[in-house]
């Protein structure tokens, strides 16, 4: 039986929910293509030498100011719901009435581990849903085994993984993983720190990982029932086939080589590739491409050691991943190998992302009160491939994991310590007195911070003790652009880092309308400077935006390139773009789109109205690859759109590149003159209120407006089962309008479906 998807199946697809069905256009997805400008209503200066043409926009910073319970504190901005820590660049998805940004976050509560923030294309606010509250996934209570023998108990969480896809009809497609294993290491064994691992849990509801669906606004989260007991370990990658409307992914599997999953249109859910083991060693699957003729592209990453852990592989002729083709034709013919990766070329992605948690538990290092809770060390993103217009395919070598070994720490022992080449929080390095690697007897310790930059104590400027900047013991520590002939599998190394042009090019890269390819650096560029709330200026290395040309490539006769055709499009500053970039990926409007891990511009804080000048939590931003001017744009939300008499409703309007603002509608306290962005609370009498704003673009005069509708109701009619936190405008009423103006006024008998058959 043929493996290339049957299209026969998407006759057979079946729904338990009531909700409109709907199939993509060509001509729906090509929607509007003017971008406002930063929320200042100021564009970033490009800095020397980036190419004029590309516009880059900060959409939103995410902000979490929650208390134990995950709710907002009164530090919380006004406006803006806790969220943090985008987990992969947003989807670009297309609903009946307009268009939105679904952005996978580590957590938008305290205990979530995984949620989504839903934003407009354009520079605004956002709001976030909850997944896994809707489809009832709660806590895993698990037993940890100590490398000494000795166990404990822990909360762990299933978290969501990795990017959306959208498929034909509208349903959004995503990743939930069960608590994994590969916790922090140290050695010699000590029971007051993170000296531990587990295996995967396998015994919860969703078993070795599941996906689940979403409809294309965000909301209705369900479980898909047929992808429990398929899937083990999932690595959060999706690849979306807009013509079989099949979605392929791939998971680790219970040998741990890795294997490529389908998702049918009927939501079926089978395997179509188990990998062998190609060294002997450990290996991950990354990312997929599809190409003509029913060819599947991916990349493997051969697992070689922690950067200078005892018995870790050094020699630079060895294999640390590779570049394959499986013909979904005759997959039973396994896969052809185009090429093979050295470290002396750069490595491939082992860690999958999944396993980047460790747990703590009773009475545990650093928690007070003994509940057994999770933390995090820095994320791991996955290598990619991107097939260009030349039928090549580009990707970047980077360190193969996040990790280095270090000996006699800070903490008297040897262990993993995060990698400054994979990005750091700066909050993070703040709060364990920066980055230390190594202290000599009594004597102040040898510190880094974020990214590597280093601070000398006593006005020392060298350290002998320890590993060294730039803490990796491979031939290319900042990693390098390559190409691939999908064909015959030849082999370019293009562009190799160094560090002042970016730094472990890792994440998705976009073929871009003018046909270059885009990508990012999670670390890397020029040492960039920013107030920290103490008044000290700190510098750090944020991560890059480049592109290729391919036609500016040069090869001369004995396969030596002599033009790279790279070019740096701009330095990330912490406090403006953000900080750690994880890839960009082109939306239907032709427009490529990317998230920060860390890093946010300034906001003013909720009850005290203070300035902060950066946050830390990420940033979403998109790129015009034409050079388009941003133009103005003004966001309006009633945060719940529909209460009951007597209660609250949250009015929060932000305006970019806007001036002259005007609010009118039937409600008193919505009239008048308004700054370009605020917040206002109102609790009016019963009816529907019809709220306006109208404003003018600050480089055109023209007019720039949005709308909104709040309903008051007199009692309770039905509950909203739908669990949705409105930080910004409601799940109900769809509350971006982009289009040919009017008002939408949507709503849904709402329902908590938690799987699909």
């Amino acid at each position: 039986m043929s493996a290339v998807p049957d299209r026969s199946h998407d006759s057979a697809m079946g729904r338990v929910h009531a909700r409109s069905q709907f199939v993509f256009q060509e001509k729906f997805m090509k929607v509007l293509r003017l971008l406002p400008a930063l929320a200042s209503g100021v564009l970033l200066a490009a800095p020397v030498g980036a190419a004029e043409e590309v516009t880059f926009t900060t959409i939103t910073s995410l902000h979490y100011f929650a208390d134990a319970t995950g709710e907002g504190t009164e530090d919380q901005p006004k406006g803006w719901p806790p969220a943090e820590t985008p987990l992969a660049p947003p989807l670009f998805s297309i609903t009946e009435n307009s268009q939105y940004l679904l952005l996978p976050v580590e957590r938008a509560r305290a205990d979530s581990y995984g949620a989504l923030a839903r934003s407009p294309v354009v520079a605004s606010h956002y709001q976030v849903e909850s997944p896994k509250t809707e489809m009832g996934i709660e806590p895993e209570t698990v037993t940890v085994q100590r490398v000494d023998g000795t166990s404990f108990q822990a909360s762990a969480n299933y978290r969501l993984l990795g990017n959306y896809v959208q498929r034909n009809n509208g349903d959004v497609i995503g990743v939930l993983v069960p608590p994994m294993g590969r916790f922090q290491e140290a050695s010699p064994a000590n029971p007051n720190s993170a000296s531990f691992s587990t295996e995967l849990v396998t015994s919860g509801e969703v078993q070795g990982g599941a996906l689940y669906r979403l409809d294309s606004d965000g909301n209705y989260a369900e479980l898909l029932e047929e992808s429990i007991g398929v899937l083990y370990a999932p690595v959060g990658y999706l690849l979306h086939d807009s013509d079989s409307d099949v979605v392929y992914g791939v998971d680790e599997g219970p040998d741990g080589n890795g294997r490529i999953f389908r998702l049918w249109p009927d939501n079926r859910v089978d395997i179509l590739y188990t990998f062998a083991n190609q060294t002997g060693r450990d290996q991950l699957p990354n990312s997929l491409v599809l190409g003509g003729g029913g060819q599947l592209y991916g990349l493997l990453g051969y697992d070689r050691g922690m950067p200078f852990k005892p018995g870790t592989l050094t020699d630079p002729e060895t294999e640390v991943g590779a570049v394959y083709r499986l013909d979904l034709n005759s997959p039973e013919d396994g896969i052809k190998i185009l090429h093979t990766f050295t470290l002396s070329e750069g490595e491939i992605n082992v860690i999958n992302p999944g396993r980047h948690r460790w747990l703590h538990g009773s009475g545990s290092y650093f928690k007070a009160d003994g509940a057994g809770h999770e933390s995090h060390s820095t994320a791991p993103v996955l290598s990619h491939l991107v097939e260009g217009p030349d039928g090549w395919l580009y990707g970047g070598t980077a360190v193969g994991q996040c990790e280095v070994w270090v000996e006699n720490s800070y903490w008297q022992d040897d262990r993993a310590m995060s990698a400054p080449l994979c990005g750091w929080n700066i909050s993070m390095t703040s709060s364990l007195g920066y980055y230390v690697f190594r202290k000599e007897g009594y004597v102040a310790p040898y510190i880094y911070n974020s990214n590597g930059y280093p601070n000398y104590p006593n006005g020392v400027t060298e350290w002998p003790y320890g590993i060294q900047h730039p803490f990796y013991d491979g031939p290319r520590p900042y990693g390098a652009l390559y190409r691939v002939n999908k064909d015959t599998g030849e082999f370019q190394l293009l562009h190799e880092f160094d560090y002042d042009d970016g730094a472990s090019p890792r994440g998705p890269m976009a073929l871009g309308p003018d046909g270059n390819i885009y990508g990012t650096t999670l670390t890397g560029g020029t040492l960039r400077e920013f107030k920290k709330t103490n008044g000290q200026i700190h510098k750090s290395r944020n991560g890059t935006l480049y592109r290729i040309d391919p036609i500016a490539i040069q090869v001369d006769a004995d396969g030596n390139v002599t033009a790279d055709g790279f070019e740096l499009l701009r330095d990330f500053t912490y406090n403006q773009e953000g900080n750690t970039p994880i890839g960009v990926v082109r939306g239907s409007d032709d427009r490529l789109y990317g998230a920060a891990l860390y890093g946010g511009q300034e906001f003013v804080r909720g009850a005290s109205n203070t300035t902060v000048p950066y946050d830390d939590y990420g940033t979403l931003f998109v790129v015009d690859t034409s050079g388009t001017a941003a133009s103005g744009s003004i966001v309006l939300t009633a945060t719940p759109p529909v209460i009951q008499l007597g209660e609250i409703s949250e009015l929060t309007w932000t305006g970019s590149g806007v001036e002259n603002c005007q609010a009118s509608s039937s409600l008193e306290a919505w009239s008048g003159s308004l700054t370009p962005s605020g917040s206002i609370d109102v609790s009016p009498a019963a009816g529907n209120y019809y709220l306006s704003i109208a404003c003018e673009d600050q480089s055109t005069g023209r007019a720039v407006s949005d709308t909104s509708v709040l309903r008051v109701d007199m009692a309770s009619e039905t509950e909203d089962d739908n669990n949705v936190s409105y930080g910004n405008g409601g799940g109900a009423i769809g509350w971006w309008w982009v289009g040919a103006g009017g008002l939408l006024f949507r709503f849904r008998t709402w329902k908590t479906i938690k799987t699909v058959r």
